[in-house]
């Protein structure tokens, strides 16, 4: 379990660095719109949402944008982690309300 969250740390941290990166290549012109391909449920796109006037995300699996829609409209998705045989711990992923959805277009 603990690789499991080291892993998904760095990739979580080289998203954010590629998205600051990206920020400060386009900090003297217009943010107006970002392309999210592979967008998965879209963490990185609302992320992009913050500073573009539109955001579009693309991904293969219909269930993702299914739930980066759900994200979108609710502010909020409900999931579920098998711990150990019929053990589940409820979650909530959370869209920061400082986000603007209707920025977004998945």
């Amino acid at each position: 379990m603990l690789l499991q969250n080291q892993v998904f740390n760095q990739r979580f941290n080289h998203m954010i660095i590629l998205i600051l990166f990206c920020f400060f290549i386009w900090q003297t012109k217009t943010l107006n719109r970002a392309l999210d391909i592979g967008c998965a449920v879209g963490r990185s796109s609302f992320e992009l949402a913050r500073e573009f006037q539109e955001v579009i995300g693309i991904d293969y699996s219909q269930s993702f944008v299914d739930a980066c829609d759900h994200m979108k409209n609710l502010g909020e998705k409900v999931y579920f982690i098998q711990e150990e045989g019929d053990l589940v711990t409820p979650l909530i992923a959370k869209v920061s309300s400082d986000i603007v959805s209707d920025n977004y277009r998945g």
